[in-house]
């Protein structure tokens, strides 16, 4: 149980920049991931003891998790289906995603320029003989972009029903729920979603959830992390199954939970993806060391920002890094990971705006109140 408390402590203490929950959301919230998290947490903890695991600690991939729940959770609040249906619905997923700040996936408003716009279908997967499933689907899942700049590899989906076919009017977004089995379950058991680059399993690091476009189309941005991909990014053949979707509406039935309905479907994508990163840019710190910590890598890619941080060995275990473009907003990191000896860390963050040629980063621990800045950068960057 203290590892829970120290887990939650450390999600009470996450900078957000988002509405603050309701007194009634956050109860939501804390009992369904106490309930998906606690048992999952301590059953695992000496298994990932024993087996070494260096890429988080428990608390993060648990925050990770939680993180992705709590999007289905509370709710694609940010989506604007009037925007959306002003728009002639085309294969531009990545810039339609983005417009809603979906705040648990890799921010960036360069992507509709870069990514590779495709129109893959996926196969539909025929029913197992012993499935409730209905005998077919009458919805389309087609993959419209691939973007992958050697760090990351995007994705853009959409979901369509057929023309005059009002099935999916009713719903808000579309979640991923296999089996009711919560987020982390689904990552640990490689269940739809994941997906499988040269035969190598990646989960995605945001939660499976297609965003309304308009009442027969929805779409759904999955970014994989490549940092723990083996194989050759040249020509990556890439498989991924989806199926499990749960049309969910923004309310909630008397015991506080999202009203869902399973939809009928699996599929199966197969497509073949492309790194390419001459529009990455490579940052300069004007002084690396600072204080004990040391700046030792910054790329800013059109999809996403990552620095890499060497770590002083008296530094606390709440130093986090925080990044800013030069008008002051912060960019929103949405993984870290230490290295194997837990003497770095790599952060990514949000993509920094093309016309940015600069900024400054902050170690701070965020125990602290108010935050102690632990070290500060100044970064250069080449225009874009």
């Amino acid at each position: 149980m203290a590892d829970l408390h120290t887990f939650w402590a450390e999600l009470d203490a996450l900078p957000m920049d988002d509405t603050p929950l309701t007194a009634a959301e956050a109860d939501r919230l804390s009992a369904a991931v106490l309930e998906k998290v606690h048992n999952k947490a301590t059953a695992k903890k000496a298994v990932h003891r024993a087996k070494k695991v260096h890429h988080l600690p428990l608390w993060g991939r648990v925050l990770a998790g939680a993180a992705a729940c709590m999007a289905v959770l509370c709710g694609v609040n940010s989506v604007n289906p009037a925007l959306a249906e002003g728009l002639p619905f085309v294969g531009d997923v990545f810039s339609f995603l983005n417009q809603q700040r979906f705040k648990t996936q890799l921010q960036s408003d360069q992507l509709a320029a870069q990514a590779q716009p495709t129109a893959v279908p996926a196969v539909p997967d025929a029913p197992a003989a012993d499935s409730t499933a209905g005998e077919s689907t009458p919805y389309t899942l087609t993959l419209n972009q691939v973007y992958c700049d050697g760090l990351y590899l995007r994705i853009g989906l959409t979901l369509t029903a057929p023309e005059g076919d009002t099935t999916l009017a009713g719903y808000d977004w579309l979640a991923q729920d296999p089996g009711g089995k919560g987020w982390l379950a689904i990552c640990e058991d490689h269940a739809d979603g994941t997906l499988l680059v040269d035969g190598q399993a990646l989960t995605p690091l945001n939660g499976f959830v297609f965003q309304r476009v308009d009442d027969h189309t929805f779409a759904a941005v999955m970014d994989y992390d490549l940092a723990d991909y083996t194989g050759s990014t040249d020509a990556m053949d890439c498989t991924l199954a989806v199926a499990g979707l749960n049309g969910t509406q923004d309310t909630h039935d008397a015991a506080g939970h999202y009203l869902q309905t399973a939809l009928d479907g699996r599929w199966t994508l197969h497509f073949t993806a492309t790194a390419g990163d001459t529009a990455n840019r490579i940052g300069t710190p004007v002084e690396p060391e600072a204080n004990g910590y040391t700046m030792t890598g910054v790329i800013a890619a059109p999809g996403e920002t990552r620095v890499t941080v060497q770590l002083p060995a008296e530094a606390p275990d709440g130093a986090v890094l925080q990044l800013f473009i030069p008008d002051g907003q912060k960019l929103q990191c949405a993984n870290s990971r230490p290295n194997d000896d837990g003497s770095a860390v790599t952060y990514d963050f949000d993509a920094v705006p093309a016309e940015d040629a600069a900024l400054t980063a902050r170690m701070v621990n965020k125990n602290t109140d108010p935050l102690t800045v632990l070290a500060q950068w100044q970064i250069a960057l080449p225009q874009g």
